[in-house]
């Protein structure tokens, strides 16, 4: 018997299973990496959620979208220059709590941000994160909130929040165009006699 030669069948049989097993661990990693991704994603999407209902539940909160009296802007701009968290201590407490609301949103953009960072979310869902962050810089206390708590978010989730912004802007700019042509596309004399031709 040639044991040279059932030595050598037997490290093969070994590299095999090694290399199973190597792939198996593989396709496991893998699996639970898109599982923890999910889990953050979805966590992530019930807070937004949760943030949405806050503003059902409470309509006060929804006023942070309508434009501010002028001389109220004007008030809470003298407040804020003056002092230290100066709007803060000059708003009425309904504004407060839109001003809290306002922190709450941000936050959980930051949030979105560290995941996306840590490579844990996929290119589009960070796309909607990023259209969502555009919108808050609109609204009434977002001025005043991000003055006061810049030094309490992430050093460089400050320094991108308004690149972010421009490159969502950018992108919406794109998604019109695009979605024109196919709204142009719709409307051709082509896609007019199809129709006829389908009824």
């Amino acid at each position: 018997m040639d044991w040279n030669a059932i030595e050598a069948i037997g490290v093969i049989a070994t590299l095999g299973f090694l290399s199973y097993q190597m792939m198996l661990q593989s396709r496991s990693v893998r699996h639970d990496s898109r599982l923890r991704q999910f889990e953050l994603y979805q966590n992530l999407l019930n807070q937004h959620t949760e943030l949405l209902k806050m503003a059902d539940r409470d309509p006060v909160l929804n006023e942070i979208w309508e434009p501010m009296d002028p001389e109220r802007r004007r008030e809470l701009d003298r407040a804020q220059a003056e002092n230290d968290w100066g709007a803060w201590y000059a708003m009425t407490p309904e504004e407060q709590r839109c001003y809290r609301y306002t922190r709450y949103a941000v936050e959980l953009f930051e949030q979105a941000y560290k995941v996306n960072k840590y490579k844990l979310m996929d290119a589009e869902i960070w796309d909607k994160w990023i259209s969502w962050m555009e919108v808050w810089p609109r609204s009434r206390y977002f001025k005043y909130m991000f003055e006061d708590n810049a030094r309490k978010f992430i050093p460089s989730f400050v320094d991108n929040y308004w690149a972010l912004v421009a490159l969502s802007e950018e992108r919406d700019r794109e998604a019109v165009k695009a979605r024109g042509s196919v709204v142009d596309a719709l409307h051709s004399p082509a896609a007019a006699e199809e129709d006829g031709a389908a009824v």
